[in-house]
């Protein structure tokens, strides 16, 4: 298909450039970012391993409609930046995103059926593990916690040999850039300063309007807006749109929790928040984070910081497999995932249970720690889960933050391709599971 030339993203700038961060605003956005995110998974019964394993089997399709509504709220996120004219972070990210990704295909399909295996086998995924083991599964939550750092480090230290494998079959790389509009040797002065057309295309990027008549045509073909040649803000829109709609209907066929384990008491079923609900507090974390830090939503990478924090005490590894400079910017996905479970042990222990109280009147309730999930999954299936977890994400390069509720929200090609193997590995490991042991 014909790529139009006004509806690229523009490299603004060089790719080694780091978007700013101002620590205090993300160091609240990271705050922020945990307590919403521990909130929406807890509520919404992501942490249940019966609630995960059922969405592959399509019995409960909790997650797909939390999912969904996470995905589509993000996407409107990400578009509302661009029409007010906050998307200078949005820029340098994908700009960065577009220049150093290279995974292909292959290592997509491949690592998102890890991935989803992996998920399917622990009942659960990078970012509810350290809720898993504050709504009460302890100490059995650190098996798929041990699993997945297990599953960084031999990534990390097998990454040299499967650079190769990983890199193989990567569509999205296209023709040269090509300049479409104005000339790059035209000046424009003020006082003493000059910038070129490139320059002052960013300068006046929040004008959302005229966004078609500014962009170049680049040599990436990596958005689904740069494959169809339409207006990247249309494309958005529809979308997020299109996203709600599909949880809609989910809902109208499989209305509030479906088909759940008897392992899981009705009572904690009847306290679960609304899907609707609890995937836009996930998506709205994109505004602060992408504001603030010039970040987004992903949680494989706590999982690299913490293997690497136990390496870097012995001195003969190698530097990949150690922490080199400790920044904010290095580990802000290890603060802000186990934070979400720090926060939600305090939830679960001591804001739940006098806030259920009052809500009936002072009469008993029920309440829903600890959560133990060794009777639905076994020590063997953690560690095993928490491998095949981490080491799919890092193949693909992504895992369902990464790639399902950011990369989607990007609109990137490999990001569909990796969520949808994903749920085909959950799939097949599920129904085996049915077939098999049932």
């Amino acid at each position: 298909m014909t790529q139009s030339n006004n509806d690229e993203m523009p490299l603004s700038t060089p790719t080694n450039q780091t978007t700013l961060i101002h620590t205090l605003p993300f160091v609240a956005s990271i705050t922020f970012a945990s307590l919403m995110f521990s909130q929406a998974i807890y509520n919404a019964g992501l942490h249940l391993i019966p609630i995960m394993r059922g969405q592959f089997t399509f019995q409960s399709n909790i997650m797909l409609k939390t999912f969904l509504t996470a995905a589509g709220t993000s996407t409107f996120m990400f578009a509302t930046m661009h029409i007010i004219g906050k998307n200078k972070n949005l820029i340098l990210r994908e700009e960065r995103h577009m220049e150093t990704n290279k995974v292909g295909i292959y290592a997509l399909i491949v690592g998102g059926l890890i991935l989803g295996a992996g998920m399917e086998v622990a009942g659960a995924c990078p970012g509810t593990l350290p809720i898993q083991v504050g709504s009460g599964f302890f100490p059995n939550g650190l098996y798929t916690i041990l699993g997945a750092v297990i599953g960084a480090s031999l990534f990390s230290f097998l990454k040299p040999y499967l650079k190769k494998f990983q890199e193989y079959g990567d569509f999205t790389r296209g023709a040269k850039k090509i300049v479409a509009v104005g000339t790059t040797t035209n000046k424009v002065e003020d006082g003493n300063k000059k910038e070129n057309d490139v320059d002052m295309m960013v300068k006046h990027f929040d004008d959302a309007t005229n966004y078609n008549n500014k962009i170049q045509e680049y040599k990436h073909r990596y958005t689904v807006y740069q494959w169809t040649g339409y207006n990247h803000i249309v494309v958005r829109i529809t979308f997020a749109t299109l996203l709600f709609i599909v949880a809609i209907v989910t809902e109208v066929l499989s209305p509030r929790a479906g088909i759940i384990s008897s392992n899981v008491k009705q009572e904690v079923l009847d306290e679960l928040w609304s899907p609707f609900i609890c995937g836009p507090m996930i998506g709205i974390l994109q505004l602060p984070l992408m504001l603030s830090g010039g970040k987004h939503l992903g949680s494989t990478p706590a999982y690299i910081t913490t293997f690497k924090f136990v390496f870097s005490i012995f001195p003969c590894m190698p530097k990949r497999m150690k922490i080199e400079k400790l920044t904010l910017d290095s580990i802000w996905e290890f603060l802000y995932v186990f934070t979400a479970g720090i926060i939600t042990l305090i939830f679960a222990v001591f804001v739940l249970p006098p806030f259920s109280m009052l809500v009936n009147n002072n009469t008993s309730s029920f309440n829903r720690f600890p959560y133990d999930g060794s009777v639905d999954t076994t020590v063997v299936e953690q560690i095993i889960g928490g491998i095949f977890i981490v080491f799919g994400a890092k193949l693909a390069s992504g895992c369902t933050s990464g790639h399902g509720i950011s990369g989607m929200s990007h609109l990137r090609m490999k990001s569909f391709i990796a969520v949808a193997s994903m749920f085909v590995g959950g799939i097949i490991v599920g129904f085996c599971r049915i077939f098999i042991f049932k």
